[in-house]
């Protein structure tokens, strides 16, 4: 059985969609500053940024941490410090 058309296109979008994604995970990071403006999009960051490698430097302010825990099994929580 072979595959029909729109499956084949749906396979080079997809290749072309990893390769992608590929390229910007590799690519070197970039200050979170020029990813994330500090007047940030209301629908997130722009289409061009989506999955982009970014550095930041901060201090954690454990006294705001947020701690999640699971619906169901397994045991333990996360950590979510601002």
């Amino acid at each position: 059985a072979g595959l029909s058309y729109w499956q084949l296109q749906r396979r080079q979008w997809k290749l072309a969609l990893v390769s992608e994604r590929e390229a910007t995970l590799h690519a070197a990071p970039e200050p979170l500053a020029a990813v994330v403006p500090a007047a940030a999009r209301a629908d997130g960051v722009a289409p061009e940024h989506e999955f982009r490698r970014v550095e930041c430097r901060g201090t954690f302010d454990h006294r705001q941490q947020l701690l999640m825990g699971p619906r169901s099994a397994p045991a333990g929580v996360d950590a979510a410090p601002p």
